[in-house]
């Protein structure tokens, strides 16, 4: 996906527009398809699609020969065809499909637009392996313009997680940088040869920020969210509550973060019965 967005100057919505307009364009490079079919396809609104498509125009990759009329959709000619493997390309390119309500899994964040379902083939399977571990993700957070789009799992990430550290680590980070606002986080229903599952997707935002410590791996999103828990508690909510309310956590899992930042001298005891602080190296780590 990354090789092939490399061949067009066009960023955000119209890169993504590209490369499905690409994927699905008959061996002529010809395509017949409408604003809201795209729009259903990679998660934008219609206005965003119509501004996409016009930038494509006059960026050469497209060109409109059809504009279609009544229930007629427009046909386009791509002529900057960047599919990453343009030898596997279907004989008969799969059809947009029609959304519906069953199709997509509500945003956890107010105005994300949730994607549908589509086949396996095109720009959701070629999303899939995009995020393999923690320093994969960060390396991605760093490098991907404003807009990308990534999946950083597949399957049912409550239960997921706790069978694997690396998943865990990755759920922790993108849910820190989705409260920082530098992420928005999404999930969606796609079907797979294997049934229906639902795919875990970050976008990135352009805007909010990234704390530079988690970012540059100093330390990981869990241990950052927890010292901050730690730091700004209230006078009267004890370290292990502050833990538990802000990672939304067990009590018991609670003790055991706890335990293991003393552990690890990030945080002190203040004295006997006096609970915890954050100690000045953690500090400097998380400021």
């Amino acid at each position: 996906m990354i090789e092939a967005l490399r061949k067009t100057e066009a960023k955000g919505s119209a890169a993504l527009a590209l490369y499905l307009l690409s994927d699905r364009a008959d061996e002529k490079g010809e395509i017949a398809v409408s604003v809201r079919d795209i729009a259903t396809e990679i998660g934008y609104n219609r206005k965003a699609v119509h501004d996409a498509l016009q930038a494509l125009i006059d960026l050469g990759d497209i060109e409109m020969i059809d504009p279609g009329a009544g229930t007629s959709s427009a046909r386009y000619l791509v002529k900057n065809r960047i599919t990453a493997n343009p030898e596997g390309l279907q004989e008969q390119p799969a059809p947009f499909r029609q959304s519906s309500a069953e199709d997509v899994v509500a945003s956890p964040r107010i105005g994300h637009k949730p994607l549908s379902a589509s086949n396996t083939g095109g720009i959701r399977a070629t999303f899939r392996a995009t995020i393999q571990n923690l320093d994969h993700l960060l390396t991605w957070c760093r490098q991907a313009e404003p807009g990308a789009v990534c999946i950083y799992h597949i399957g049912l990430i409550a239960a997921d997680r706790a069978l694997s550290q690396d998943l865990n680590a990755i759920a922790h980070t993108v849910a820190l940088f989705s409260s920082t606002g530098y992420l928005v986080c999404g999930q969606h229903m796609i079907s797979l040869p294997a049934g229906r599952q639902i795919a875990y997707t970050a976008s990135k935002s352009g805007q909010g920020y990234a704390p530079r410590a988690v970012m540059a791996g100093k330390v990981q999103a869990l241990d950052y969210t927890a010292l901050q828990a730690v730091m700004h508690r209230r006078a009267d909510l004890s370290a292990t509550r502050a833990i538990r309310n802000d990672l939304g956590v067990s009590e018991e899992a609670a003790e055991r973060i706890l335990r293991s930042l003393a552990r690890r001298r990030l945080i002190q005891s203040k004295g006997l019965n006096a609970g915890w602080e954050v100690t000045a190296t953690a500090r400097e780590m998380i400021q």
